[in-house]
């Protein structure tokens, strides 16, 4: 990346890591050119159909995602997984919908939208309400990361594999 090292106090990166080979080259790039002690704040899809292909190489699990920051040498600050299973189900039968069953003309699709996907989407979200979530099977990840604000903060993360929110 084409930066002095330190030069950012925060990167945002949304739905693009899936579409990077070198994902940990990226990553240590990113954490060298972001200041100690700044955030990242990223998306990566888990379920999700193949896009932008052929550059969709990869879904992270979380545990991956984590393996990888940690490798980087960020620490983790927040993380969450968005969208109950049986939503992520129903949202992928929307999907489905969309791509294979409404036609392929845009105001077509948005005017039958109503009809077809906004239904199902709130049945999704009222089942998921009521029906048990075991968490494993969601659409996105979403992390924020931190560069350690000093060396020591970083070697002792590694370490004790904490950071300072977990004190």
């Amino acid at each position: 990346i084409p930066f002095d090292d330190d030069s950012f106090d925060s990167v945002f990166t949304s739905e693009v890591f899936e579409h990077v080979f070198n994902l940990p080259e990226v990553l240590k790039e990113l954490h060298r050119v972001l200041r100690p002690g700044g955030h990242m704040l990223m998306t990566l899809p888990f379920v999700w159909e193949e896009h932008e292909v052929p550059y969709d190489f990869a879904r992270y699990t979380s545990f991956a995602i984590e393996h990888l920051m940690k490798e980087a040498g960020f620490e983790i600050v927040d993380s969450r997984r968005t969208t109950p299973f049986v939503a992520t189900v129903l949202q992928m039968w929307n999907a489905y919908v969309c791509q294979y069953l409404l036609p392929r003309s845009l105001t077509l699709k948005i005017l039958l939208n109503p009809v077809f996907i906004a239904p199902v989407t709130i049945l999704g979200l009222l089942l998921s309400r009521i029906l048990p979530d075991s968490g494993t099977l969601y659409h996105n990840n979403v992390y924020v990361v931190r560069k350690p604000a000093s060396k020591s903060d970083e070697s002792s993360a590694d370490i004790t594999g904490s950071s300072d929110k977990d004190n």
